[in-house]
C-alpha cells in the first residue's frame, strides 16, 4: 500500500480486500494506491489523515425534544466541513458551519426528554472526550393574563415545561422569570411566544394598547390637607380600567381611588410630608404611568386688613396680611363676598387687592394662592355711599393744626377714617 510517498506491506485477507497499516503520517490528505508486485500500483483514491477531535462543552447545553435548534460544539477540530459530524449518543447531525475551535449542528429530533453525551466526529473519527445535552419537554405557551394591556405592565403566562427565559412580543424581546413578564413599549397586536435557549414556544395573540399619558391636571396645587378635587386629562385609560391616583415624593407614596370618564377625577390626600413638589402619576389596571408635578403647599391664615369699611362702589387698595405665602404665586385671588378679583404679591406674606363693587352689608374677605382655594376670616362692611358734610363748626380758621367738627350723616369708625382739605 502506498500513502502518498510511504509504502507499508499489505495483508490479503480474501480476494477483494486488502489490509494496510497506516504508517505515521502528518494529518491531510494523501492519494493511496495498491501494488501486487511492489512496483505497479493501481489508481489512487483520496485518503484523510486526521487528528482526532476533542469536545470541551456544548452551548446550549438543552433543548427540546421535537429538535430543530442550533448548538455549537467548542473543542478541537481538523477536517473538512463536508466530513465533520457532531453524535448525539451516536445520532449523527452533518456540521451545518465551524470555525476554529467550535462546531454547529442541528439538534436531533428525539422521543423523550434525557441526557445524551455529544461528540464530535472527523471522517468517521470520533472524539474521546465528550459534553452533556440535556433534551426536556417542549415549551407550550398555554394562556395569559390579562390578554391586553399597555406598556410596562406586568403580564402573567401560564407555560408548560417553563424555566426562566425571554418573552418575545413579536421581535422585541423582555425577561422571563417562569411566571411573569414585562409589555414593552410596542403597540398595536403581536404574536407572544416564550423562549428558552433556542426553545421558542407556540404563540398567543397579544394586544398592546396605547400607553397611560397624562396631559394635565387642574388644579395643579393644593393644600396639605387634602380633599381637593383634581381633574387629570390624558389617554391610554377608560371607564372599564381601575385607576388610581399616586403621589410620590422622596420615596414615600400616597394613593386613592380616582373615578374614570374621558377625564380622571380624584380627591387629594391628607399630605403628611407636608409642603412641597410631588409626582402625580395614575395607576391603570395597575401599571403606573409616567408622572407630573403637583404643588402641595401649606394651608393659608388670614391675619389682618388695613380696610374695614368700603362703598358699595369699590375702589379702594387693601393689604391683607396671611402666613405660608413667603413666595410669589401668579394664580393668587381675593374675594369679597361673591366678587373675586386678582390679587397682586406685595411682599413675604402679604397681598394687595382692589376692593370691587358689591352690595351694601357684612362681606367675608377671603384669600386663595392657587385660584381655587380660598381661606378666609376677615370682614369687610360695603355701604351704600361716602359719608356726607353739611356743616364744619367753625366754618374758618386762621390757625394751623386746630381742630374743626364735621356734622353730617354716614360716619363710621374705621381704619382709615380721614379727612381732606382741598384747597
Amino acid at each position: 500500500c502506498r500513502f502518498g510517498d510511504s509504502i507499508v506491506e499489505a495483508a490479503r485477507p480474501s480476494s477483494s480486500e486488502f489490509g494496510c497499516v497506516v504508517p505515521p503520517l502528518q494529518p491531510g490528505v494523501y492519494d493511496l494506491a495498491v501494488a501486487l508486485d511492489g512496483s505497479t500500483f493501481s489508481q489512487s483514491v483520496s485518503f484523510y489523515v486526521v487528528e482526532a477531535p476533542s469536545v470541551l462543552r456544548v452551548e446550549p447545553a438543552s433543548g427540546s425534544i421535537q429538535g430543530g435548534a442550533l448548538i455549537e460544539v467548542r473543542g478541537s477540530m481538523r477536517g473538512s466541513l463536508l466530513h465533520t459530524a457532531c453524535l448525539f449518543d451516536g445520532i449523527e447531525s452533518r456540521a451545518v458551519s465551524s470555525t476554529n475551535g467550535t462546531v454547529t449542528c442541528v439538534v436531533p429530533r428525539v422521543h423523550a426528554p434525557g441526557s445524551v453525551q455529544v461528540r464530535l466526529a472527523v471522517h468517521d473519527i470520533q472524539s474521546e472526550t465528550s459534553a452533556p445535552f440535556t433534551y426536556v419537554a417542549p415549551l407550550y405557551l398555554r394562556s395569559v393574563l390579562p390578554v391586553r394591556a399597555p406598556p410596562r405592565a406586568i403580564i402573567s403566562l401560564e407555560v408548560d415545561n417553563a424555566i426562566d427565559g425571554k418573552c418575545l412580543f413579536g421581535d422585541v424581546e423582555t425577561d422571563f422569570n417562569g411566571l411573569e413578564c414585562a409589555v414593552p413599549p410596542l403597540s398595536g397586536v403581536v404574536d407572544l411566544r416564550v423562549k428558552t435557549g433556542a426553545d421558542v414556544s407556540n404563540a398567543l395573540r397579544f394586544e398592546i394598547l396605547d400607553a397611560v399619558r397624562l396631559a394635565s391636571v387642574l388644579p395643579n396645587t393644593g393644600p396639605t390637607s387634602g380633599q381637593t378635587a383634581l381633574v387629570i386629562r390624558g389617554n391610554g385609560f377608560a371607564r372599564h380600567h381601575s385607576v388610581q391616583c399616586l403621589w410620590r415624593r422622596d420615596g414615600a407614596l400616597v394613593s386613592v381611588n380616582a373615578t374614570v370618564s374621558d377625564v380622571v377625577r380624584c380627591l387629594t390626600p391628607a399630605f403628611a410630608q407636608g409642603p412641597g413638589v410631588y409626582d402625580l402619576a395614575l395607576s391603570v389596571d395597575s401599571v403606573e404611568s409616567e408622572s407630573i408635578l403637583f404643588e402641595v403647599r401649606d394651608t393659608l391664615e388670614l391675619l389682618t386688613m388695613d380696610l374695614d369699611v368700603a362703598t358699595a362702589l369699590g375702589g379702594a387698595a387693601t393689604l391683607i396680611r396671611v402666613r405660608h405665602l413667603e413666595l410669589p404665586s401668579s394664580s393668587s385671588k381675593c374675594r369679597f363676598g361673591s366678587a373675586t378679583v386678582p390679587a397682586t404679591y406685595w411682599a413675604a406674606n402679604i397681598v394687595q387687592c382692589r376692593v370691587p363693587a358689591h352690595s351694601a352689608g357684612n362681606v367675608n374677605v377671603s384669600v386663595s394662592d392657587d385660584g381655587v382655594h380660598f381661606y378666609g376670616g376677615l370682614q369687610l362692611l360695603y355701604v351704600a355711599e361716602p359719608p356726607s358734610i353739611t356743616e364744619v363748626i367753625p366754618a374758618t380758621t386762621y390757625a394751623a393744626n386746630s381742630s374743626v367738627e364735621l356734622v353730617g350723616s354716614g360716619f363710621l369708625h374705621s381704619k382709615r377714617l380721614q379727612c381732606r382739605f382741598v384747597g
